[in-house]
């Protein structure tokens, strides 16, 4: 898809490299989800763009991670329950 738009944050041209300020038309063309990016300089005066909103990314909060059991418990848990031994000493 080649499209115009504006940098939403400072970049450089892909083929010149050139700086491209926030806010600046860019000319984007995506192949596959990869962009390739160049500026004004590279392919001339962009057409009429709507103005510039500027990024701010909220920031996300860490989400609380839980205590992990240890594997080896685990494991040793299962095989003892496949083989049949119960914690009361009991047989299957």
């Amino acid at each position: 898809m080649i499209t115009w738009d504006r940098a939403k944050f400072d970049q450089r041209c892909g083929r010149c490299g050139q700086p491209i300020a926030q806010g600046a038309p860019r000319f984007v063309v995506t192949i596959a989800r990869v962009e390739k990016v160049r500026g004004e300089c590279c392919e001339g005066p962009a057409p009429e763009l709507p103005p510039f909103v500027p990024y701010d990314p909220v920031p996300i909060s860490p989400t609380p991670r839980r205590p992990r059991l240890p594997v080896a418990k685990v494991g040793l848990d299962w095989r003892q329950r496949q083989a049949g031994d119960d914690d009361d000493g009991g047989t299957a």
